[in-house]
């Protein structure tokens, strides 16, 4: 039976029992007390189940917008990639090795942003170039960890490299080109938060 309806129905028995009114009064503030408790209760659940619903609302909203930011970065630099195979190559001399610090935000510690320095020099149709992309700049960003990391990576090339370059303007090139792979992990990842998105919103 509702708090409400007890109050009514105790009320009514204090009268045809011939209480006083200061006997019902006290009654009826201890009656309007219990309704001021429940209401107050029930706000706050209500308020509290409010609450967790709209955190769910922004957890899914947020993983299928980031999901749906990877999923659509990992394709067009797959498609990227595919179009960067087909460079023409050219021989290349390495001119200089040691690690650098690029200028990239990143959460790592200030050890481990050194990233490997590979500087070659190569020639197109007789023009000289000098370039130092280990891989295509339009993919990824300079790996980076440690300086000791960084100088054995630079020191894996060998003297005389297999420049990759674009011939709509040969100051663009790279040496190694973007493991499929990695792209392939970053578009599953991107459809995997997406689904999680789904579930999230659905469930």
């Amino acid at each position: 039976m509702p708090v409400w309806l007890k109050v009514l129905k105790k009320l009514s028995q204090l009268q045809r029992a011939g209480y006083g009114e200061e006997k019902i009064s006290q009654t009826a503030i201890g009656g309007f007390s219990l309704l001021c408790k429940g209401s107050t209760r029930r706000f706050f659940m209500r308020l509290i189940e409010y609450a967790a619903t709209m955190e769910k609302i922004a957890a899914g909203v947020f993983s299928l917008l980031l999901g749906s930011v990877g999923l659509w970065t990992g394709l067009r630099q797959l498609k990227n990639r595919r179009l960067l195979s087909g460079w023409k190559t050219t021989p290349g001399k390495v001119i200089e090795r040691g690690t650098y610090r690029p200028n990239i935000a990143s959460l790592s510690a200030g050890a481990f942003r050194y990233s490997p320095l590979v500087k070659y020099s190569y020639q197109v149709n007789g023009a000289d170039f000098i370039n130092d992309a280990i891989h295509p700049r339009r993919i990824q960003l300079p790996k980076h960890s440690s300086k000791k990391w960084a100088q054995k990576q630079a020191e894996t090339f060998p003297g005389e490299v297999l420049v990759h370059y674009n011939s709509d303007d040969p100051g663009e090139s790279y040496l190694v080109l973007t493991s499929k792979l990695v792209l392939a992990i970053v578009v599953a990842l991107g459809v995997l938060l997406i689904l999680i998105g789904l579930i999230v919103l659905l469930i």
